[in-house]
């Protein structure tokens, strides 16, 4: 911005030393033009600084938008922890391991109520370690997978 103010300051002081009048009215004109220019520049300036506050303005306000959307929204991990089942749920596995059986003869065999059996075979049967075979007119029958066989070799408890 100094360049043209130093180029103001000398065409006006050289406009007043000018004797030859077809001079002065160039050297005017070229002065209008140059102190157009510095308007122009000063006006550039001023709506650059505006852009530059509204730039952040915008910037902090996407800031505290980014805050407040990360404290609203829960996030899930991709991670799910191994499952580990319980001693009761492992007297389970072993039961089947021996032999596909009924939701009632689970329940006995591993002296649980109807309820309790039925909630660990829920629990194995989520976590693929079990699995159930409908028959027309009898009774679920739930048995391992292998995902399930593999867990009780893999811990040492198949007999």
């Amino acid at each position: 911005m100094s360049y043209i103010k130093d180029a103001i300051d000398l065409l006006q002081d050289l406009n007043a030393k000018i004797e030859n009048q077809v001079f002065a009215s160039e050297v005017r004109e070229i002065l209008k033009l140059i102190m157009e220019a510095h308007k122009d520049q000063i006006e550039t300036e001023g709506r650059s600084n505006i852009l530059q506050v509204e730039n952040a303005n915008l910037n902090q306000w996407c800031r505290e938008l980014e805050s407040k959307l990360s404290s609203k929204i829960e996030v899930k991990s991709v991670y799910e922890p191994k499952f580990e089942p319980s001693e009761d749920m492992i007297e389970v596995l072993k039961f089947l391991a021996k032999a596909e059986a009924s939701l009632d003869k689970v329940a006995t065999s591993c002296d649980f109520s109807v309820t309790k059996a039925e909630y660990f075979l829920d629990q194995l049967f989520d976590a693929k370690l079990t699995s159930s075979m409908l028959v027309f007119g009898d009774p679920t029958l739930y048995h391992l997978t292998n995902q399930g066989r593999a867990y009780l070799y893999e811990n040492g408890l198949l007999d």
